[in-house]
């Protein structure tokens, strides 16, 4: 539903925050198109970007435990 929301299809209702309704004039279609073409095309899986630290890798075992 949050998700929904964010797109903007649909909002909560002034009167009683649990319910949801329906963005009159929106359907999915104009929704998506929407957000696709806000979407970043280098970044096509949403994730973040890389902070520049180095990765962690697991210590080397000590000397003998090989």
């Amino acid at each position: 539903m949050s998700a929904l929301r964010d797109l903007g299809l649909i909002r909560l209702n002034p009167e009683n925050s649990r319910h949801h309704e329906h963005v009159e004039g929106m359907d999915f279609a104009q929704v998506a198109l929407a957000a696709l073409a806000k979407a970043d095309p280098g970044n096509a899986h949403g994730s973040k970007s890389h902070t520049g630290r180095k990765p962690r890798f697991p210590r080397p075992l000590p000397k003998g435990r090989d």
